[in-house]
């Protein structure tokens, strides 16, 4: 795969680039190209072909610096449950890309790709290997599902407030309403700790 400078993309790679309207996205449709940056919201509807393990690492350290500002406890369960799915879900997406590039292509490079990701296919038993490694990578799409079930029921059960819910909360906490395209998510982290802080002062 081609890194996003090979390809002349620009993307943000921690909080103090990340903004709070990336951050957002991400959390809510799990899509890590939405930390691209792009010149205006409608270049999101059609995103270009690019190298997701790289902004999956930016979007990893983006969410353990909004993490490490904020302190986990209880109330963010939910975040965490989020980011473990983004991850799921791009771990498939790039299983996917690849089986279909060795079903297609079953060559040294190919396969050698699919072994760093941890689906061995052995060239002199390929029809066998390839269908455990696919086996392997359709129980990885039903553990997703089970995690998504398992967020939706949650949420319905504790009736978490939605990211959207969260915002609104620190925007009546500050006194004044953010701007999710210039708002970094370095702020926005801070804002939170502070609403956490006070909250637990007044406990």
């Amino acid at each position: 795969m081609k890194k996003q400078k090979e390809k002349g993309l620009r993307f943000s790679k921690n909080i103090s680039q990340a903004t709070l309207w990336q951050f957002k996205k991400v959390v809510e449709t799990g899509n890590v190209k939405f930390l691209l940056k792009r010149n205006d919201l409608t270049a999101y509807d059609d995103l270009p072909e690019c190298d997701t393990q790289e902004l999956s690492d930016a979007w990893y350290n983006i969410y353990s610096e909004f993490s490490e500002i904020v302190g986990g406890n209880r109330a963010d369960l939910w975040l965490i449950k989020q980011k473990r799915l983004i991850m799921m879900k791009l771990n498939f997406e790039i299983g996917s890309t690849i089986l279909r590039a060795v079903q297609v292509y079953p060559v040294e490079e190919t396969l050698e790709a699919a072994k760093v990701h941890g689906y061995f296919i052995d060239p002199d038993n390929l029809k066998p290997t390839f269908e455990k490694a696919y086996t392997k990578l359709m129980r990885l799409k039903t553990k997703i599902s089970v995690i998504e079930n398992e967020s939706k029921q949650d949420e319905q059960e504790t009736k978490k407030e939605d990211f959207d819910g969260l915002i609104t909360t620190l925007e009546k906490f500050q006194g004044y309403q953010f701007n999710e395209h210039t708002m970094t998510v370095r702020k926005f982290a801070n804002i939170y700790k502070n609403f956490k802080d006070a909250r637990e002062q007044a406990k």
